[in-house]
């Protein structure tokens, strides 16, 4: 008692029923009730429907199990007459009743049947039912006074009133075959959003979607996974304040020209802040979608490309993008009734979306015997898709020139349900030839144009569906694969074991099989291809969707570049080593010019600079003997600095007094130079002029201790007679201290000087970051 999985009292409202046969009966008189195929009365939610029936029935031939047997055999050969295709079943019951019923079909599937009866066509033989009360032991009086209540009508009667329940038969079908339809449409479109979100939600990329403003109002789990933030925590905020700040102005042209509609898609690369603080180097696609119904933003699809960076910075990677639905979107089922219809359908063609929903695709066509012939539904389905120009028809009856695709839709088990067609008014492009060629398909399907091979799984590992990435990256057809192979079948011998465990493991429990990981597939020519999978079960399934990246170029690149980075460091800490020889040249010859000339100031000079050069050439002396070639120990780097001063200046041991307290940092060489010739002309200046009579009493302090914030406070001290009162460190004369006040500049520094005992510089900076020179 089902069409197609849904039952009858699915398709009908009882209640409705029972109201109308009581009307009925009210009427007429004549009693009903609505009987599944098997004779069972249906119940409303006030009891079954049996309308009217006759106390010579309820109370005596059902009470008795020899009458009641009458009754039920009765039923069963009017119930059989009907199931054997006749219109209308009558029969003279064996307790000598009238009874009449006719079929209920709904889609031409014998469901119910209306039953009426319980009558008499001519006054009863009353002989007959006297030898039946004695038969059965009914008290005769009760019994024959039951029997006086029975209608008796004439077959004309009765005629006219089985056309009237023949016609609520007929009627009661029909709406049941609309309610059919309805829940049909409602299946479909439950079953393609389900898949939509499937796809999204198991996507590799992180998909996001901008307000006309420039806030994100959608971001996909995936971010989650990429960068590190709570589910939601985007919603609402600006993807640009966490755009690295070098790549900052870049981002912002390139969005711009999103929302002007000047960018033709091309992917920008750039770097974003996880929730840890780092930032990873990204690829993002942008498409301005402003105006596309259940869009209205911009679709930023982003794409990690962390290994890419590492292993080639000229390696060119494609990264995933969602072609996003756009202009006039149909969808009909198979049967050609329209099913969805979007407001760039009621643009082009006129019909409001209540105007059209469930009328014939063909009430678009223009003309059949035109050029631009747009195929039937049965090409369609034959072909599997259409794709072409031409013209349709409005409801103004004028025509439309469009650009349409259609494409075969089928559910999650791979059944054909419909046809998805995507088009564009392009009449103004028919006038203007040159933008012609901008035109393209606006729409696929989701999951043919992740940018990756992409295949679904069944349980069993036979794979149900392939995309046209899959097709080019094996050289199969998708007639070849779906429902035919296992995926197994394309993976490597010695990986066949792991998957395999991998697939059963994602079955009990999906969180305890690697989401991610590396392995080799073997295409149909035999050729061996790594490749890294991304796999996840579609909720609510059994089936797995993975998607597959050939990485074989990556990996021969990867091996490369290794090789290269090991030439690299070789060469690096070559040239740290010549830089340092270079700069020591560049001492000594200082060193011998003071020889050549005369008076302690030209010599001073000439020695403060041979200092400063010394201090530079310690820098790369320590860098190319680090390990990293890029961080020096900077404790050891001062200590060595220093005592060369003291060396140079000739203090003699017991006169002044050093003192390094130090934490042990590794500076880089942006921040060690400039920090190095601070130190350097500080300590210079203290030994210097500080002391005019040095004594065992006398001290210079150097100290470097780490803030919080990652900033740093350099504090050099002696105390000795002091800094001049009125001296101005923004306007000093000394080269010296005006080389301080720049470098303090340079390293974003701030200096402050106590001259309350001595002298005492306090300077407060951050380690520079690097920044490209070219």
């Amino acid at each position: 008692m089902t069409s197609n999985n849904y039952s009858f009292t699915d398709l009908v409202d009882i209640d409705k029923i029972k109201e109308l046969l009581t009307s009925f009966y009210e009427l007429t008189g004549v009693i009903s009730a609505l009987e599944d195929l098997d004779g069972n009365v249906f119940e409303s939610r006030d009891g079954s429907v049996a309308i009217g029936w006759q106390d010579i029935c309820l109370n005596f031939h059902r009470k008795h199990p020899e009458t009641l047997k009458k009754c039920i055999e009765s039923g069963t050969k009017i119930c059989d007459k009907l199931k054997a295709g006749e219109k209308q079943s009558s029969h003279i019951c064996l307790n000598g009743l009238v009874d009449i019923a006719v079929p209920i079909y709904i889609e031409g599937e014998h469901l119910a049947n209306l039953f009426t009866g319980q009558f008499f066509f001519k006054p009863p033989n009353m002989e007959f039912f006297r030898q039946q009360a004695h038969k059965y032991g009914f008290d005769e009086d009760e019994y024959l006074d039951a029997l006086s209540k029975v209608d008796v009508f004439s077959e004309e009667f009765i005629e006219k009133a089985m056309s009237f329940l023949t016609n609520l038969a007929s009627v009661i079908g029909e709406m049941g075959l609309e309610k059919k339809r309805l829940l049909d449409s409602k299946l479909v479109l439950q079953e393609s959003e389900e898949r939509f979100h499937s796809l999204i939600n198991n996507s590799s990329d992180l998909i996001r979607i901008l307000d006309k403003g420039g806030r994100i109002i959608f971001d996909s789990p995936s971010s989650k996974r990429i960068l590190g933030y709570l589910e939601g925590y985007f919603i609402g905020k600006n993807p640009l304040n966490f755009v690295h700040p070098d790549d900052l102005e870049r981002v912002k042209m390139n969005l711009c020209e999103v929302y002007e509609k000047r960018n033709p898609e091309i992917p920008t690369e750039f770097r974003i802040r996880r929730a840890d603080g780092e930032y990873i180097p990204v690829e993002s696609v942008f498409q301005n979608l402003i105006g596309v119904p259940g869009i209205d933003g911009v679709v930023v699809t982003t794409h990690p490309v962390i290994e890419r960076k590492r292993t080639e910075n000229m390696l060119q990677f494609q990264a995933n993008i969602l072609t996003n639905v756009r202009d006039c979107v149909i969808v009909y089922d198979v049967q050609g009734r329209i099913i969805y219809w979007n407001k760039g359908a009621e643009t082009i063609y006129g019909y409001l979306e209540e105007e059209i929903i469930d009328k014939n695709i063909e009430m678009l066509y223009l003309n059949r015997n035109k050029r631009y012939f747009k195929p039937d539904l049965e090409g369609i389905l034959k072909f599997g898709e259409y794709n072409g120009e031409w013209e349709g028809k409005r409801k103004d009856g004028s025509k439309v020139y469009v650009d349409v695709r259609e494409t075969i839709m089928h559910d999650a088990n791979g059944k054909m349900i419909g046809v998805i067609g995507v088009s564009k008014d392009i009449s103004d492009r028919k006038k203007a030839e040159k933008r012609i060629k901008r035109s393209e398909a606006y729409y696929r399907t989701i999951f043919e144009n992740t940018g990756t091979a992409t295949i679904i799984i069944e349980e069993d590992t036979t794979i149900s569906l392939v995309n046209a990435e899959f097709e080019k990256l094996y050289e199969y057809s998708k007639e070849e694969i779906e429902g035919k192979k296992s995926w197994k079948e394309f993976v490597a011998s010695d990986y066949k074991d792991k998957i395999e465990e991998y697939h059963n493991i994602r079955r009990i429990d999906p969180n305890l099989a690697p989401r991610n990981y590396e392995l080799k597939f073997v295409d149909r020519h035999g050729r061996i291809k790594d490749i890294f999978a991304t796999v996840a079960i579609i909720p609510g399934t059994k089936k797995s969707l993975i998607s597959l990246l050939d990485i074989t170029d990556n990996k021969i690149a990867e091996n490369k570049i290794k090789e290269s980075l090991m030439e690299k460091e070789v060469l690096l800490r070559e040239i740290h080593h010549r830089v340092k020889n270079n700069l020591q040249i560049i001492s000594s010859l200082l060193n011998l010019q003071t020889r050549c000339v005369e008076g302690e100031e030209s010599i001073s000079v000439l020695k403060e600079s041979q200092n400063r050069v010394k201090t530079m050439a310690m820098v790369h002396e320590k860098l190319y003997q680090s390990e990293d070639l890029k961080d020096i120990n900077f404790k050891e780097y001062i200590e060595s600095l220093v005592s060369d001063l003291f060396y140079s200046y000739g203090v003699k041991k017991g006169t002044i007094d050093l003192k390094i307290d130090m934490d042990n940092l590794e500076m880089d060489i942006d921040t060690a130079i400039p920090c190095g010739l601070i130190i350097n002309e500080l300590v210079t200046n203290s030994l210097k002029y500080a002391f005019p009579c040095p004594n065992n009493e006398d001290i210079v302090k150097v100290g470097l201790k780490k803030l919080q914030k990652d900033n740093l406070k350099l504090v050099v001290s002696d105390n000795g007679v002091g800094l001049p009162e009125d001296l101005d460190m923004e306007n000093v004369e000394t080269l010296g201290l005006k080389m301080v006040t720049i470098l303090v500049n340079q390293l974003k520094g701030n200096l402050e000087v106590d001259k309350t005992a001595g002298t005492e510089f306090r300077i407060t900076f951050g380690e520079l970051e690097y920044k490209d020179r070219i």
